[in-house]
């Protein structure tokens, strides 16, 4: 897994949108040849450890409205000590269904807004021995962590703006990444 040389990383900006509200990813990121400064980032990711999965969804929700849908993809990373998880979700927008009953947002254009999806769900668990608090650090190794709903994908496309190029493709963050991450997050941020 490797960024593309033609990314930008962002991680303390905040963005303000056009109602007053205002937000800062805890991570986030756009290509460099297609975006301005002041634009909104095409890529935005939102942890929490205190926070709720729906208040996290809330933000994605957030994101993708205040940026009049610029943002086009939001990871959310919800970490719970409680059941010893971290569960990510990757969240796009879709047009809405042809049909729909439920009143949604319309655009300036008249044309009903995208409805965000979750389209793809991957949890990570650990399966020591122990609980993993009491584990001492250095015991809690990637191996002591499964994965299901791996590898985590993002289109290419849907951050660069753009068909990728000979050599470029999708990301992709594999099992063993999301292993390696889990440990890296239990042994210290938590």
């Amino acid at each position: 897994m490797t960024a593309h040389i033609g990314w930008m990383s962002l991680s303390t900006t905040t963005f303000d949108a056009t109602n007053g509200s205002s937000g800062q990813a805890d991570s986030a990121g756009w290509p460099i040849d297609s975006r301005n400064a002041g634009d909104w980032p095409t890529l935005v990711v939102e942890a929490g450890f205190s926070q709720t999965l729906p208040s996290l969804r809330a933000k994605m929700r957030w994101w993708f409205s205040a940026s009049d849908h610029q943002v086009k993809v939001v990871v959310l990373v919800k970490m719970d000590a409680s059941h010893e998880t971290i569960c990510i979700e990757k969240w796009v927008e879709r047009p809405n269904r042809p049909g729909a009953t439920t009143t949604r947002q319309v655009t300036r254009a008249g044309l009903r807004a995208p409805e965000p999806f979750c389209d793809q769900s991957i949890n990570i668990t650990w399966t020591g021995p122990a609980p993993i608090m009491d584990m001492s650090k250095q015991d809690r190794t990637p191996a002591r962590f499964r994965v299901s709903g791996a590898p985590l994908v993002i289109g290419f496309a849907e951050v660069y703006l753009r068909a990728p190029t000979v050599g470029e493709h999708d990301i992709a963050i594999t099992d063993v990444d999301l292993q390696h991450y889990a440990s890296l997050i239990w042994k210290y941020i938590v």
